[in-house]
């Protein structure tokens, strides 16, 4: 299970984002998600309440996830 491990690395992403813009707070993270990326975006629902306690500006913040053709993760959109 590797989601967790990329969901730190896009919000830390985010966190410094954040930090850059004077953002205290994140409402919604949104990935695209390639669905040839192997990747279970199950997962990346239930482990982001977790991931996102590590980075204060995402800490109440939810997660949206669209699917697309292709194999790759990109962080599509930052709602403030």
């Amino acid at each position: 299970m590797h989601e967790l491990g990329v969901l730190k690395t896009a919000l830390g992403r985010v966190q410094k984002a954040a930090d850059d813009a004077n953002i205290l707070h994140i409402k919604t993270v949104t990935l695209e998600v390639g669905r040839s990326s192997n990747f279970v975006p199950e997962y990346f629902f239930k482990l982001y309440p977790a991931a996102r306690e590590f980075y204060p500006a995402t800490a109440s913040s939810e997660l949206k996830i669209d699917m697309v053709d292709g194999g790759g993760l990109v962080i599509k959109e930052i709602a403030y």
